[in-house]
C-alpha cells in the first residue's frame, strides 16, 4: 500500500503566500492499496490421531498464511463442509496467519471441503482457494461399522461345529460393513488370539 501524499500552496488575494502545508491537522492519512491478498500454508487436518480421518464430534483445523494483514474473516469468507460453526482464530499480532477450528457433526460422510476468500484492510478480496499447498485431506465418516457373517467353528475331527479337544483351533471368523482397526477379540478368556486379516 501506498501512502496518500499531498503539498498545499496557496496565497492571499493580495500576493501574500501561506506556509506550505503538507500534512493533517488531526493526523489523519489515507493509503492506497489496489493489491488483493493472495493464500499460503493451507492445510487441512483433525484431531483425530491420524489427523486424516474424523469422526462426530472431532475437531478439524483449517490453517493458512496471507501475504497481507486481512480482516477478521466470518462464515460467509470461509466454508467448511459438514462442520459446526466455525470459529476464526488470530495467531498472530498482525493478522498475518490465522486458523479456523469446527467439530464434525453428525451423519456427515465424505471429503472435507472448504473454500477461502479474504478480504485485505482496504477491502480488496482474494481470489477463492479449495485446495491445501500441502495435499492433506481429511475424511469425515460418522457410520458406525458393523459385522455381519459371523461364524465360530473348530479343526476337531469329529464334530467341528460344535466341539473343541485340547489341541485344536477355534476359529471365530466375520466381515465388516467397511474397513476396521485390528479389533479386539476375546474367545474363551484367552487373550492370545491370533487376528488375521482375509479382505487382502
Amino acid at each position: 500500500s501506498k501512502l496518500v501524499k499531498f503539498r498545499i500552496h496557496y496565497e492571499d488575494e493580495a500576493g501574500n503566500e501561506g506556509i506550505l502545508v503538507n500534512s493533517t491537522n488531526n493526523g489523519s492519512f489515507v493509503r492506497i492499496d489496489t493489491t488483493f491478498p493472495e493464500l499460503s500454508d493451507v492445510s487441512l487436518v483433525s484431531n483425530n490421531p491420524d489427523n486424516i480421518t474424523a469422526k462426530e464430534n472431532d475437531q478439524l483445523t483449517l490453517s493458512f498464511r496471507t501475504t497481507e494483514p486481512i480482516q477478521s474473516p466470518t462464515d460467509s469468507d470461509i466454508t467448511i463442509s459438514g462442520l459446526s460453526s466455525l470459529s476464526f482464530n488470530k495467531i498472530d499480532t498482525e493478522g498475518y496467519e490465522w486458523e479456523v477450528i469446527g467439530k464434525v457433526l453428525s451423519g456427515q460422510n465424505d471429503n472435507a471441503s472448504f473454500s477461502i476468500t479474504v478480504l485485505d484492510k482496504a477491502g480488496n478480496r482474494s481470489s477463492p482457494v479449495t485446495a491445501t499447498d500441502d495435499n492433506t485431506q481429511v475424511v469425515v465418516d460418522t457410520t458406525s461399522p458393523t459385522l455381519s457373517g459371523i461364524t465360530l467353528v473348530s479343526n476337531n475331527i469329529n464334530n467341528p461345529q460344535t466341539y473343541a479337544k485340547p489341541g485344536d483351533n477355534i476359529i471365530l471368523s466375520f466381515a465388516s460393513s467397511e474397513t476396521i482397526q485390528t479389533p479386539v477379540i476375546k474367545l474363551a478368556d484367552n487373550d492370545s488370539l491370533s487376528v488375521i486379516d482375509e479382505s487382502s
